[in-house]
C-alpha cells in the first residue's frame, strides 16, 4: 500500500481577537489569512481533520467564515465540535447547514474510513459548575467535559463492528491531563471529570484496535502513551507555535510530524512568547506509532 497523509489541525479560534491566551499573548485578529496560508500546505494530504474549536463564539457569521476558508483548502475537512463551537443554545444544530460535508453525522457523532484506518468522532458536551450538562459551553470556570452515555453507546457500537481496522478516536479534549512539563508549573491540568475518563477508557479498553485519541484544547503539542493508547493533543493557531501536523500512514505506521506556517506580520515576535515550552519536546513533535 502505497503512504498517504492527512492533516492534524486545532483549535483556529477564528474569530478571536488579540488578547490573552492559554500560555501566550494572542494574534488572533490575523487568523482567517492564517487559516487560509494552512490550507496552501495541505496540497499533499489526502484531508483535513480538525479536532475542535473551529471558531471562537459559535456564531453563525463565523461558522459562514469559516465555511467560506475551508472550501478553500485542496482536500475535504472532518470536524470535530469543541467547545467554542457552541457557547448558546442552538449553536451546535447550525453547523451541517454550514460544513454539512465535514458532519457527516450531523450534530451527533460519526465514523469513517479511509486507508485502512478506521476514524470515530464524538462531540464535546459540557458540564457546569452547578452540574448541568448541556450541548453547549458556557463562558464560565470550572466548566468540564463530557462525552454523554448515548455516544458512549454509539462508540462502543461503532467499535465492536470495526473490529479488524486500526482505530482513531477523535475528542477535542484528551483523556491525559496536560503534562506538567507543558505547563510551565509542577503540576498537571485536569480538563476532565475523573468520572468522564473512566467511562470513556471503560469503553476504549474493550476494543483493542484503538491505538490512539487524537484531540487539542490545550493549545499545547503533546504525545503520551497511557492505558495502552497514544494520546496526540496538537497546538493552536492564534497563539505561538503558531503550528499543525500530518500524519503519514506508510509500513505499518503511523508518522506525526510538525509543520509551520509561513512567518507574517500577523504573528507575534520572538520576545513577546515567553512560554516557549508548549512547542513540546522533539518526542512531541514527531513521533512513530505502530499500527
Amino acid at each position: 500500500m502505497s503512504a498517504w497523509r492527512f492533516a492534524l489541525v486545532a483549535d483556529t479560534h477564528l474569530g478571536q481577537g488579540n488578547r490573552a491566551g492559554v500560555h501566550n499573548p494572542s494574534s488572533g485578529e490575523h487568523l482567517a489569512g492564517r487559516m487560509r496560508r494552512l490550507g496552501e500546505g495541505l496540497a499533499d494530504c489526502d484531508f483535513a481533520l480538525h479536532v475542535g474549536d473551529l471558531i471562537e463564539d459559535g456564531t453563525a457569521g463565523q461558522m459562514a467564515q469559516a465555511a467560506a476558508i475551508l472550501a478553500d483548502w485542496p482536500c475535504p475537512t472532518y470536524l470535530c465540535l469543541g467547545n467554542h463551537d457552541a457557547c448558546a443554545p442552538g449553536d451546535r444544530e447550525r453547523w451541517p447547514e454550514h460544513l454539512p460535508a465535514a458532519l457527516p453525522g450531523g450534530t451527533g457523532p460519526y465514523a469513517f474510513d479511509h486507508g485502512g484506518l478506521h476514524f470515530a468522532v464524538l462531540h464535546t458536551w459540557w458540564e457546569d459548575r452547578e452540574g448541568v450538562v448541556r450541548p453547549y459551553w458556557e463562558r464560565q470556570g470550572q466548566c468540564r467535559w463530557q462525552v454523554p452515555d448515548d455516544q458512549l453507546s454509539w462508540l462502543d457500537s461503532d467499535l465492536a463492528a470495526h473490529r479488524g481496522r486500526p482505530t482513531i478516536v477523535v475528542h477535542h479534549p484528551l483523556s491525559i491531563p496536560l503534562s506538567a512539563r507543558l505547563t510551565g508549573t509542577e503540576a498537571t491540568h485536569h480538563p476532565a471529570r475523573p468520572e468522564t475518563v473512566a467511562e470513556l477508557d471503560a469503553v476504549l479498553d474493550g476494543h483493542p484496535q484503538v491505538f490512539a485519541l487524537f484531540g487539542g484544547h490545550a493549545h499545547a503539542h503533546q504525545i503520551e502513551r497511557a492505558g495502552g493508547r497514544w494520546h496526540v493533543a496538537t497546538a493552536c493557531l492564534p497563539e505561538f507555535p503558531y503550528e499543525y501536523r500530518v500524519a503519514t500512514v506508510e509500513a505499518g505506521r503511523l508518522v506525526i510530524a510538525t509543520r509551520g506556517l509561513p512567518a507574517d506580520d500577523g504573528m507575534l515576535p520572538a520576545e513577546q512568547v515567553p512560554h516557549g515550552w508548549v512547542a513540546g519536546r522533539e518526542s512531541d513533535r514527531r513521533r512513530e506509532l505502530p499500527l
